[in-house]
């Protein structure tokens, strides 16, 4: 299983992506984006382990989506469910783990 879902952000922290969380689970990313935002979490939570970033899309319109830490991630990956996501989660967890060492 792909273990390079996770990366150091400039501030060496290890983060992946909605964009490749939608990716691996096999979501559209405007669900993941609805995840994430519809999140009842304080906003110092929030704004710890979620990071809005744009980036450009193959029409070439300029699109949002989030940088997220090891525990933004567990929180929007408990809707995802079924053999395959719990294999996909503990992949993503590996990953983070890998990455910080």
């Amino acid at each position: 299983m792909n273990t390079d879902w996770v990366y150091l952000s400039s501030d060496q922290r290890p983060i992946t992506t909605s964009i490749m969380v939608s990716e691996v689970f096999g979501e559209m990313h405007r669900s993941v984006l609805a995840k994430i935002e519809m999140l009842d979490f304080s906003s110092e939570f929030f704004r710890q382990n979620f990071y809005e970033i744009h980036y450009i899309n193959e029409d070439w319109e300029l699109k949002t989506a989030y940088e997220m830490t090891r525990d933004g991630f567990g929180f929007i990956s408990i809707d995802f469910t079924g053999r395959e996501a719990t294999e996909y989660s503990l992949a993503f967890i590996d990953s983070f783990d890998n990455c910080r060492n």
